[in-house]
């Protein structure tokens, strides 16, 4: 049986609506949908009754609920036995940004153990990754929401809006934010909640930008804003040796408060001996490069 299928049964359970589950189990709503359907097609029974946007409990339902829930109890014991009992690599999932840019140097001064396992998702399901058993820890670029998970804020960034250089005189005239988002389409990239607090700052500051596109990752971003077919605001730890070398120009955003980018170590609310010790070395590395970053 699908592991991660029963925890939405339960949240959807306990939430009364597969909207409201999605939102805390940090995933779509056809997928919550997708998972229910698969679950009652193997149990071979409904386990909800739909009327519009929200569900109920069926008699099944209410039947299975205490059943999964000490399932799902008795499996989080066990892998929570096991971690403590046995020499297991720490698993993490992290952010491709955060695994990119800090986790190498990161891992190499921060020993908890031998072995590490990574797995690499966008930033929105790396909370999903911890609450589902799939990982003791996440690296995520925001602060996670779900009761369930406990988090432990890293590191700040600031958030720069970059372009391409073009080659001529440093000297002359800076480039024009207003001009440059009125010209060449903005690439945004996750999670949701950070964009949504950049598109605000820039319109309490009167810019407009009439062409989006939306990417993956910061990486592709970033490579597409060096190539000169738009801009994008990123992380200025993504661009730093792209800064130093002159291969992107910051442009100044007059009026603008953008927020600011973060790290954010996502941990379960009993997390393993192994993820707490790395949270705490982590933390205390992270504090160090803020403070070399002031500096």
């Amino acid at each position: 049986m699908d592991t991660a299928a029963l925890r939405t049964f339960v949240v959807a359970a306990r939430a009364g609506s597969f909207r409201r589950a999605a939102g805390l189990r940090y995933l779509s709503q056809s997928t919550v949908t997708q998972q229910m359907q698969r679950l009652e097609a193997e149990l071979g029974a409904a386990l909800f009754d739909r009327t519009g946007r929200e569900v109920r409990l069926s008699a099944v339902g209410r039947a299975f609920l205490p059943r999964a829930e000490r399932v799902l109890r008795e499996l989080d014991a066990a892998r929570s036995d096991a971690a403590r009992g046995a020499d297991v690599p720490l698993r993490i999932a992290a952010a491709p940004h955060i695994a990119r840019v800090f986790l190498p140097s990161l891992l190499a001064k921060v020993a908890v153990g031998t072995d590490y396992s990574l797995s690499v998702r966008p930033s929105d399901e790396v909370p999903g990754a911890v609450l589902d058993g799939a990982a003791d820890l996440g690296l995520a670029r925001f602060r996670p929401l779900p009761p369930e998970l406990r988090s432990r804020f890293l590191y700040e960034d600031d958030l720069l809006l970059i372009a391409a250089h073009d080659g001529l005189d440093l000297e002359r005239e800076p480039p024009d934010a207003a001009d440059l988002l009125s010209r060449l389409p903005l690439f945004t990239y996750g999670p949701t909640a950070t964009w949504i607090a950049v598109e605000e700052a820039l319109l309490r500051a009167g810019l407009r930008w009439p062409r989006t596109m939306h990417v993956a990752q910061v990486d592709i971003a970033k490579q597409f804003a060096l190539s000169g077919f738009g801009v994008a605001i990123l992380p200025a730890a993504a661009v730093r040796q792209e800064l130093a070398f002159g291969n992107a120009l910051p442009v100044s955003l007059p009026g603008a408060a953008l927020p600011t980018d973060g790290v954010y170590a996502v941990l379960p609310k009993e997390p393993s001996a192994a993820a707490e010790r790395f949270a705490e070395r982590a933390g205390a590395w992270f504090a160090r490069r803020g403070a070399a970053r002031q500096r």
